[in-house]
């Protein structure tokens, strides 16, 4: 008030506000800052603000000024690969992170930083090579590693047992810098109803809230008190629609770990579910502090957390058969039928008939993540083309709109014999509707391996269009047996790569029966244990009374 001209002063404000959590009033203390003085910092301050407030377009642009003003200011570089990846334009951020890496090339934050980006943007390879290298040179370096582990789940040469023991080293590392809360003053009733917390950044339009939402909206309230902690700033009509479901509404994308573990302790959470695992806005340093007496994993993620102070996975028979225990510090907590319950889409898309009848060929067909396509998996793809005549395959992904990643998808394809005249690579449509309607070009989905699919794969099998799986090796390998064997579907699991070709190749051969079956599906899909919300919600609530009944017990036992 005294000095209004005086620009340092409207920073130094909104760096106020910003640590007050008012980050709308901190933009524009920096615009003010920056109408009196542009400079660099002013910009890299603004940016980053924006980004936090979900406003990715006005924060690539914020940098995008200061970075004319300063090429090589290390924080302003940083600030705009934010910005891009927020916006999930992940080629556009590799040279701005590359740059910075140039000027400060074994900053962890930034090797992090570029991994996150390199896997997400669909160099895998890439992205997984320049990390193991860096922790190679820095064992205890936490930084970018839970993108290394998830990354891992892509590989086909990755070991089960190998990406269990990434996990517990990360969990060990965790453990010597967060100590946990070891008691909790919940009334240790068997008999109460529950207060259940659910910790994610994807209570959107995404695979985690489309299967969480069947099963919030069958639970008995009665029983079950839900809370909401969100890790993101965005929103859509799905968030609103989990808003209802859901009574106790936290938006937490911008509290830190230690406030939203004692937000968490406050709101005296009886059971704690992690819904992102090592994905992207996971919040794994929460659940190292253990905030509730019991953690559970579930939905996000499909391996180890690493954590010994997350109790359970969430699973079933078929995700983690018997045996398979030791890939796991958490404990496997199998429901009888199915981990997860799909919803009926919300939009009406109908089953068309058999493309092939119209076409004179057969489509093999995927809508996985490019990064699922293991060369284990482009090589018996090549093998099942060249089995089936004229055949076609036809694949569609996020980040296919990169057109280098295309490039190397198809030719990592065509190396491995795909015929590059057979192939149609497609980027996705954003009405799901119409990404649904897509499944009418396609006769026989195909499932990658080792990471199975579970969202694409009930959305083919919704639209009558059969999945063949291959039998895997770990839970995000079983993730199709899990479907199959809920639908009935069990001929359509594979038991090697050979298997998988057979089984195409025969069930491409018998144009009756695959129609026949193709008419059928939607109806034998939504008459199953995976559409039967109530039926999951029962299994749902029955595991978590009996969780909360062992710790009761263990808590009456102890001394004192």
């Amino acid at each position: 008030a005294l000095q209004p001209l005086y620009a340092a002063a409207h920073n130094t404000l909104g760096q106020t506000l910003v640590d007050l959590g008012e980050r709308e009033a901190a933009v524009e203390a920096f615009r003010r800052a920056l109408q009196i003085r542009p400079d660099a910092g002013g910009y890299q301050n603004l940016s980053v603000t924006l980004s936090q407030l979900g406003r990715t377009r006005e924060a690539i642009a914020a940098a995008r000024t200061g970075l004319r003003l300063a090429p090589d200011d290390l924080p302003l570089l940083v600030a705009m690969a934010d910005a891009q990846a927020s916006a999930r334009q992940y080629g556009f951020a590799l040279p701005f992170l590359r740059r910075a890496l140039a000027l400060r090339p074994d900053d962890p934050d930034l090797v992090g930083r570029l991994g996150h980006v390199l896997v997400n943007g669909g160099f895998l390879h890439e992205g997984v090579e320049r990390l193991r290298a860096f922790y190679e040179r820095s064992p205890d370096e936490l930084s970018g590693r839970q993108t290394y582990i998830f990354a891992l789940n892509y590989l086909a040469e990755a070991g089960a047992r190998e990406m269990a023991a990434e996990a517990f080293r990360y969990g060990e590392l965790l453990r010597r810098r967060i100590p946990p809360v070891t008691s909790h003053p919940n009334n240790p009733d068997p008999g109460r109803r529950l207060r259940v917390g659910f910790v994610s950044g994807d209570f959107e339009n995404h695979p985690v809230a489309r299967f969480l939402e069947p099963t919030c909206r069958a639970i008995d309230p009665a029983a079950f008190e839900l809370f909401a902690y969100k890790t993101s700033l965005t929103a859509d009509e799905m968030t609103a629609r989990l808003q209802q479901l859901i009574p106790h509404w936290r938006e937490v994308a911008l509290t830190r770990d230690e406030a939203l573990a004692q937000m968490i302790a406050a709101d005296r959470i009886d059971i704690l579910f992690d819904l992102s695992g090592f994905s992207t806005r996971s919040r794994l340093g929460v659940f190292a502090r253990k905030p509730a007496p019991i953690a559970v994993t579930w939905l996000g993620y499909f391996a180890t957390t690493g954590l010994s102070t997350i109790d359970y996975v969430l699973a079933s028979p078929w995700v983690i058969p018997v045996g398979e225990e030791d890939q796991w510090i958490e404990k496997p907590w199998r429901l009888p039928e199915t981990y997860l319950c799909f919803a009926r889409p919300g939009v009406e898309v109908p089953v068309g008939p058999l493309p092939m009848l119209r076409n004179g060929f057969l489509t093999f067909g995927s809508a996985s993540n490019v990064n699922k396509i293991s060369d284990r998996t482009a090589r018996c793809w090549g093998a099942l083309l060249r089995a089936v005549p004229r055949s076609r395959l036809l694949l569609r992904s996020g980040t296919l709109g990169n057109p280098r990643v295309a490039s190397e998808l198809r030719a990592r394809l065509e190396a491995a014999g795909v015929p590059g005249d057979r192939l149609t690579l497609e980027k996705p449509v954003v009405d799901y509707g119409a990404h649904l309607a897509r499944y009418n070009e396609i006769d026989i989905a195909l499932d990658p391996f080792p990471y199975a699919g579970a969202t694409t794969t009930m959305e083919a099998l919704w639209m009558g269009v059969p999945v063949l799986t291959l039998r895997g090796d770990r839970y995000v390998s079983h993730m199709g047996e899990n479907i199959h064997h809920n639908v009935g579907l069990t001929d359509w699991i594979a038991d090697d790569a050979g298997d998988y070709v057979r089984k195409a190749t025969a069930f491409a051969a018998d144009h009756e029966k695959l129609g026949a079956l193709r008419d059928g599906l939607r109806a034998r899909v939504e008459a199953s244990p995976m559409m039967d919300a109530p039926r999951f919600a029962r299994h749902f609530e029955a595991a978590l009374r009996e969780m909360w009944g062992i710790w009761c017990r263990d808590r009456a036992a102890q001394p004192g």
